[in-house]
């Protein structure tokens, strides 16, 4: 077997060092490893299998070191061969063959200036008895512009194969707190090469496995009598966008029970997610909604795209136009029917005795905890103040109506027509919870001010940056509405409570504002 002494890397001399300042994230980064470890397994299966039976399977170690600030990446896929060997270490040469996972012909070498300065890669290729080592040193490249690399050459087992790449002083090192996140990231993005039993992926000697999420089976929300529905739906084969891009296998579903970090699209592209890992995922309004919705919360699915082009990097799309049409058209047909949307927007999980326990105990016990530590005071200076005597129905204060929303209703009440408007605001001058008194309806009276001259007003307004909203609520949709409801009902308590005589109706609603400003914002 012929030994490479030497290997050229130029053009990539002048790029190596900018390469550390691309914008990767860990886990694609380390995905550039794994990629070039599955790209050389399919295009060889046929000979590694030859080699070492049709039970051989891919395994792919990621080993991060923090003592000695190393990480490792091996693999035993088919290694890199003699042919192939310079042109793989060239920086931007595109590989003859790159419909697959090596398609760029920079993953590797980007993927590791991106975490270090000083690199080995070493590969036996499967066939050849030699195993070949190089060495980066950035630094030293960049400063001496050195434009070739020496190769040592030893001498190894027929059937030894497989690449290891190791990178010394590390300077993306992550943190302890962050191999969960890495850890759940690869394992989504490589999921369906490991569901197929084409990849084992370890970490750290961890084998990874991918978790599948539950399908919601519910009869449909409106129609809660009717039979159960398996809530998926699977695109039909080679979902066309437009000539050249398709969707060519997948589905979207509900999940059965809300889960943290589960729900999104993920999409993938030629058998690994682009984008929508773990718990990024992917979450178009079209389909998804607002923030904090239902719809947010619950859809999950996966989609293989064909035709549509990536980064370098491979962690997103280049047309956001193309895009734009696949999230369209796709849910168009989730809301086909059955409306797989609407389901996930209207169902309602009707909980157990068991979850209502569990909830319970624990809200009990931290909103007493919580009164414990915070209520006495604002009390005692309730029980000690003098009792005002009941005032006039007043306008409310003041407030930056380019920061407010409302909308206004009529209702008849002991024979009286009622305008009431209901209020959010988020003037952050605004010291109540809530506020109840004479409200502009300027829309009506200039509409017609001899008709609404003797209609009873009343506005209900609720501040959503007082600190007991921003706690418990802040813009969360799902979370603002229950509060506002209950405002809108004190609100009109109070004015019935008025409206039938009772003395100091405001009375408690001001002790509501004191208890929840100076008490339970905590």
């Amino acid at each position: 077997m012929e030994h490479i002494n030497q290997i050229n890397i130029r053009p990539s001399v002048t790029i190596l060092s900018a390469l550390r300042h691309l914008n990767y994230k860990t886990w694609f980064a380390l995905a550039e490893f794994v990629d070039n470890a599955i790209d050389s397994f399919l295009k060889n299966e046929k000979e590694l299998k030859a080699s070492e039976g049709n039970n051989f399977k891919l395994k792919v170690q990621v080993n991060i070191n923090p003592t000695e600030s190393k990480i490792t990446v091996t693999d035993n896929a088919a290694g890199i061969h003699q042919k192939d060997f310079e042109r793989a270490l060239k920086t931007a040469e595109i590989p003859p063959i790159n419909t697959g996972l090596s398609e760029f012909g920079m993953g590797m070498k980007s993927a590791a200036c991106w975490f270090s300065d000083y690199w080995t890669v070493k590969s036996t290729a499967l066939g050849e008895t030699v195993k070949r080592t190089v060495t980066f040193d950035v630094q030293k490249i960049v400063a001496q512009k050195v434009e070739n690399l020496d190769v040592s050459n030893d001498l190894v087992r027929e059937n030894e194969h497989g690449t290891t790449i190791e990178l010394h002083k590390v300077h993306n090192l992550p943190q302890r707190r962050a191999i969960g996140k890495i850890k759940e990231h690869l394992t989504s993005i490589y999921r369906d090469f490991i569901r197929q039993g084409v990849l084992e992926l370890y970490f750290n000697d961890e084998l990874l496995t991918f978790d599948e999420p539950k399908v919601l089976k519910a009869p449909y929300y409106k129609t809660p009598e009717s039979e159960p529905i398996i809530w998926r739906k699977d695109i039909p084969e080679n979902f066309e966008i437009r000539e050249g891009l398709k969707v060519t296998k997948g589905f979207v579903a509900i999940l059965e029970t809300i889960e943290a970090g589960k729900s999104g699209l993920a999409i993938f592209r030629r058998g690994r997610v682009i984008l929508g890992s773990a718990d990024e995922g992917f979450k178009p309004y079209e389909i998804f909604g607002q923030a904090g919705s239902f719809k947010d919360k619950r859809i999950f699915g996966e989609l293989h795209v064909e035709g549509f082009q990536v980064s370098h990097t491979k962690d997103g799309f280049k047309n956001d136009d193309d895009m734009q049409t696949f999230v369209e058209l796709v849910a168009d047909f989730l809301d086909e029917s059955p409306s797989l949307l609407k389901q996930a927007e209207g169902y309602r999980v009707r909980p157990t005795d068991k979850d209502y326990k569990k909830s319970a105990t624990e809200t009990v016990k931290e909103t007493v905890e919580t009164a414990k530590k915070t209520l006495p005071n604002p009390v005692k200076q309730i029980i000690a103040q003098e009792k005002e005597p009941e005032k006039p129905e007043q306008e409310l204060s003041q407030a930056n109506q380019d920061k407010s929303s409302y909308e206004t209703f009529e209702i008849k009440f002991n024979n009286a027509d009622w305008l009431i408007d209901v209020e959010l605001s988020w003037d952050t001058n605004l010291t109540n919870w809530i506020e109840i008194g004479d409200k502009f309806t300027k829309k009506y009276q200039d509409d017609n001010p001899k008709l609404y001259r003797n209609v009873r007003r009343i506005g209900i307004r609720l501040a959503l940056r007082h600190p007991f909203c921003e706690k418990f609520a802040s813009t969360d949709k799902t979370r603002i509405a229950p509060l506002l409801r209950l405002a809108v009902a004190i609100g009109l308590s109070e004015v019935i409570a008025r409206e039938s005589g009772v003395n100091n109706s405001s009375f408690f609603r001001n002790n509501i504002n004191k208890l929840l400003t100076e008490a339970l914002s905590e």
